[in-house]
């Protein structure tokens, strides 16, 4: 269970991602990531960050994250509703 100002908890750590995919992982503008397969999610982010190459800002974001972050953002981000799922 994850208390609300737990500096791991996922929201917080996925506060970074809403700027482009909101809050709620719609991706008004960008690839959604609201019910995705977290694994999907997570090596997606994983090889963002392991380019040596920096393409995006994605891959920039993606640096500051350690394993367990980045699994707990993409569990997050899968565990939210997708797009017309009511």
């Amino acid at each position: 269970v994850w208390h609300r100002s737990s500096p791991s908890a996922p929201w917080l750590l996925a506060a970074q991602c809403a700027q482009c995919h909101g809050t709620d992982g719609d991706g008004t503008g960008f690839d959604a990531l609201a019910g995705r397969s977290a694994n999907d999610i997570y090596y997606d982010m994983v090889d963002m960050r392991n380019r040596l190459n920096v393409e995006s800002i994605m891959d920039r974001q993606a640096h500051g994250y350690t394993d367990a972050q980045l699994r707990r953002i993409a569990e997050y981000f899968a565990a939210l509703p997708a797009a017309g799922d009511d």
